[in-house]
């Protein structure tokens, strides 16, 4: 019985197989951090509240300086 050699098909198959063995190294991973998306809205709305609390200070000095004072409900 005389060897069968390998046919076209096979090569294919086994060419499939070695290509996957490549020597590069997959590429590296960044260190960029993740952003985490609740975190920031939180820091974003301390920000603007302090922005706020701010402006309200800034704004009862002006009307003290102006002598506004607080109107007066009416009774």
């Amino acid at each position: 019985m005389a060897p069968s050699l390998p046919t076209a098909t096979a090569f294919a198959l086994l060419a499939c197989l070695l290509s996957g063995c490549a020597d590069d190294a997959p590429p590296a991973k960044t260190a960029e951090p993740k952003s985490n998306v609740y975190l920031e809205a939180v820091q974003n709305a301390e920000a603007a509240r302090y922005q706020v609390e701010q402006h309200n200070l800034e704004e009862k000095r002006i009307d003290e300086l102006l002598g506004r004072g607080n109107p007066q409900s009416p009774r």
